[in-house]
């Protein structure tokens, strides 16, 4: 029931200016009340793109929320929030690794000759490391769409209405997302591929939830009736090969061999020539294309779970949620050249439903420490490819499954200064979705998402926080994984992958810690001094672990400076990020068989910042 709010304005390196404050006021004393929170976080890119003259890696995106809390008696209270984000900028930091010379690449390449003659007064460089490799990872000779463009807007609404010891609450949510993508990663002036998406996604959510204790406060319950219905659709534009139709066109006769013999083929050839005007064959290689898709998902829960003290130490929780998912889904695929159709408009639908469980014990050892073992399932419902451009890639998946255990301990040790956590863990997955990409057999790129086998995920966790001496604190973590396949499907050897093939995205250590220490200045305020740092071990990012895009295990420190006032009004902080400036992917993709190349993602360098603010 009074103002209170917040500024910071924060600068640094790449001309960082962001701004960020909030401001919350009553409205109607003790019965309405408001929150206004905006932000905007803005800075040049660390990546250039010379042949093009313009930026990669840039940050221009500004949030805003409203909320108003209305409580018009006891007991009842309701909540409604509005939020609006919109971001405007060029897309992250990539980098060609490798240009393969195979695939398209290789066709790009031995057509050099009709290319140039598409392109008068051009010099038409081959696609090779030689021409368009750059040893700087943070520069890119593309000269293709360079975007990232999305608006998203959601509202909901909330009651809570408290009855004894029971409340029942409702929750109405609505949201909307436009997003338009341009990328062209083959880091080249050549169109390998360019491609524009333009995403429209729109979701309606309605939550009802019963919660209380019961049975002289031992048990507590909560119990629920969800639905989710979300309309999505993609216009998709890919340029890939561009030049390739028509340079096969502008040869003078069908003198390109697919197969094993020189042209013309002799009869039993188990492959045509191509070139020449008219020549039906070309068309393989008339690759551009535009792709609609749509998609239209219900789905239906319920769930309840309770945890009830069977002893003053010892307690069960038995919980379980029943999921009907249904999707409706079409799409179609034109080539943007000759007029035949690679896929007419076709549709799809499928429905999937699971119960899932879950079941632990917790058990307190002492008032500061915890014993906890658990056991849960879990589901995620099929789908479709969303990629399809003919009907031999028109194939749906199954849903997947997951079994997970574990067990852990909380603790707080020496009246709170020391805090340790542990927890292990096996996550079983079955059928599990992955989206892989391989080389087709009329030798372009395909995208496909299918049930890849079985997956063990294994590990622990180790966290740490103490407060050894009044003013200084001391944070670690340890993580450990062991990510691996222990069935793969037909459909994924068919590709390449094996059982020797690591999981994406799981290093198998992860290891961060971080020290601060408060220098007191008396009537003035404090200084904190802070520094962390954090390694993560090897990381594969393509389900076949080839060796062009992974990231080695790297190290990344942190260090900081900050004042606080010892009225709490005043902050102040400097600092520097990735303190070593430590080059180190975050993602990477290898199209090296279908497009000829490989590229990579890469995460912001050393950056300093100086920040203000005043709280009221």
């Amino acid at each position: 029931d009074k103002f209170a709010g917040y500024v910071e304005l924060k600068t640094g390196r790449y001309s960082r200016a962001d701004a960020r404050g909030a401001l919350s006021m009553p409205l109607i004393a003790g019965v309405l009340d408001a929150k206004i929170a905006l932000s905007t976080r803005n800075a040049d890119g660390f990546g250039r793109r010379p042949l093009a003259g313009d930026i990669m890696g840039d940050q221009h995106t500004s949030v805003g929320v409203l909320q108003l809390n209305w409580t018009p008696r006891e007991g009842l209270n309701g909540l409604f929030s509005f939020d609006y984000t919109k971001t405007d900028q060029k897309l992250g930091v990539h980098h060609v690794e490798l240009y393969t010379g195979s695939g398209l690449g290789a066709l790009q390449n031995v057509l050099a000759g009709p290319l140039a003659a598409l392109h008068p007064g051009v010099v038409m460089q081959p696609l090779d490391n030689s021409t368009w490799y750059s040893p700087d990872p943070y520069v890119d000779n593309g000269t293709g769409s360079n975007y990232l463009k999305t608006e998203v807007w959601g509202v909901s609404q909330s009651f809570d209405w408290t009855i004894g010891k029971t409340v029942l609450k409702s929750i109405t949510a609505y949201r909307r997302l436009h997003e338009l993508i341009g990328i062209d990663p083959d880091g080249s002036p050549v169109v390998m591929i360019d491609e524009i998406d333009n995403d429209h996604q729109s979701q309606l959510s309605q939550e009802l939830q019963l919660s209380g204790v019961s049975f002289r406060d031992r048990l507590k319950w909560v119990s629920g009736l969800y639905y989710m219905n979300e309309k999505s659709s993609s216009d998709v534009i890919e340029q890939v090969a561009n030049d390739l139709f028509p340079a096969l066109e502008a040869l003078p006769a069908a003198i390109l061999p697919l197969g094993p013999y020189p042209c013309p083929q002799p009869p039993g050839s188990p492959a045509p020539c191509l070139g020449g005007a008219g020549n039906p064959f070309n068309i393989i290689f008339d690759l551009p294309q535009h792709g609609r898709l749509n998609q239209l998902t219900e789905s239906y829960a319920a769930y309840a779970q309770g945890s009830y003290k069977l002893t003053d130490a010892l307690s069960l929780t038995l919980g379980g949620r029943y999921t009907s998912d249904r999707k409706y889904f079409g799409v179609s695929s034109l080539r943007l050249r000759s007029p035949i159709p690679l896929l007419p408009y076709t549709t799809q639908s499928g429905s999937w439903a699971k119960f899932s469980g879950r079941a632990g014990l917790d058990y307190r050892l002492t008032d500061s420490v915890l014993a906890y073992v658990s056991a849960s399932q879990g589901f995620k419902s099929g789908g479709f490819n969303g990629r399809a451009r003919n009907v031999g890639e028109l194939e749906g998946y199954g849903p997947e499954t997951l079994l997970s255990y574990e067990l852990g301990l909380k603790s707080e040790w020496f009246d709170h200064h020391l805090r340790a956590n542990f927890a292990a863990f096996t996550n079983k997955y079955k059928d599990i979705q992955l989206t892989e990409q391989h080389l087709s057999p009329e030798g372009t790129q395909t995208i496909v998402t299918h049930n890849a086998g079985d997956a063990d995920i294994k590990g622990f966790e180790f966290e740490l926080d103490a407060v050894p001496v009044k003013g200084l604190r001391l944070n670690a973590s340890v993580g450990y994984l062991d990510a691996k396949y222990v069935r793969i499907s037909a459909a994924a050897a068919a590709t390449g992958l094996t059982l020797s093939d690591r999981l994406i995205g799981t290093p198998r250590w992860t290891v961060t810690g971080g020290a601060e220490y408060g220098f007191p200045l008396g009537q003035y305020g404090q200084l904190t001094l802070r520094g962390d740092a954090s390694y993560r071990a090897l990381t594969y990012f393509q389900l076949i672990n080839e060796p062009t895009t992974p990231q080695p295990g790297y190290s990344l420190f942190n260090a900081r400076l900050g004042f606080e006032s010892s009225d709490g009004h005043w902050t102040a902080a400097t600092g520097v990020t990735n303190l070593a400036n430590k080059v180190y992917r975050v993602s990477g993709v290898n199209v090296g068989d279908s497009l000829g190349f490989t590229v990579g993602w890469y995460g912001r360098p050393r950056e300093w910042y100086l920040q203000g603010g005043y709280r009221f």
